[in-house]
């Protein structure tokens, strides 16, 4: 199936009716939701990791993939992070739902 990039109607967040609060939620839900992986922090590891993933016809999130990793640990959360994004409303185009693939920059950084 082929994957857009940009579609008529881009997938939405629950709750949101646009793509600025769908922007902003994925990067809220991936806030409150990461969890700093131990090994890294004592370590002093920071950096961005950069993440594709999918949102499917259904608005599953699938094939999450690290696009430019900073190191395996931080990778790991990225990648386990994004995984576990609610269900989104599908990106449709010419009226029929279509595969939207996303990037998102993660930030790991130490206070």
């Amino acid at each position: 199936d082929e994957i857009f990039m940009i579609v008529e109607d881009m997938p939405r967040f629950e709750g949101c009716t646009d793509d600025q609060c769908t922007q902003t939620e994925i990067m809220r839900y991936i806030a409150r939701n990461t969890k700093y992986p131990p090994i890294a922090k004592e370590n002093n590891i920071t950096g961005r990791v950069f993440v594709s993933f999918v949102v499917d016809k259904k608005g599953k999130v699938s094939n999450v993939k690290v696009l430019r990793g900073v190191d395996k640990y931080l990778d790991a959360e990225a990648v386990r992070v994004v995984g576990t994004l609610p269900n989104f409303k599908p990106g449709k185009q010419r009226g029929k739902a279509v595969n939207v693939q996303y990037n998102v920059p993660i930030n790991f950084k130490l206070n």
